[in-house]
């Protein structure tokens, strides 16, 4: 009987990172979009009084982007399990970064439709006391 240490990797094949193409392909929609949101801001405002600003933001964007793709290829590439994992881990706080601006307005936008029609907004709904009106309102 052969003594093999626990961090080695078990002999078989290498496992795909079905996690990371999950997550992917849940988040391409929100990452490409701010992607081309951040570009195309840049490319209109190049010439404006804070063009450099949008410049520097849609450098990082796209640089971050460029970030999760290696990263996402190094996890598939690792042949034992704690690279794999810390590239995985590197990969989903890259695209959650990347997705973050656009699904928080988003949801900044449907929180302030939701709150014209409730007690305090513009529906014209009446209240007496401030706690009548959602917390998400205020």
């Amino acid at each position: 009987m052969t003594h093999r240490p626990q961090h080695e990797p078990a002999p078989g094949p290498v496992r795909r990172p079905t996690g990371l193409i999950v997550l992917w392909c849940v988040l391409v929609f929100p990452v490409l979009l701010t992607v081309v949101i951040a570009v195309g801001s840049a490319a209109s405002n190049a010439s404006g009084l804070f063009g450099d600003h949008y410049v520097v933001y849609a450098s990082v964007v796209i640089g971050l982007l460029f970030a999760a793709i290696a990263t996402t290829v190094a996890a598939a590439r690792a042949s034992r399990r704690g690279p794999r994992r810390a590239f995985t881990a590197a990969t989903v706080i890259l695209l959650l970064v990347l997705a973050a601006p656009l699904v928080a307005g988003l949801a900044m936008m449907a929180a302030d439709e939701w709150c014209e029609g409730q007690p305090g907004g513009r529906g014209g709904t009446e209240f007496r006391t401030e706690s009548d009106i959602p917390s998400v309102c205020r």
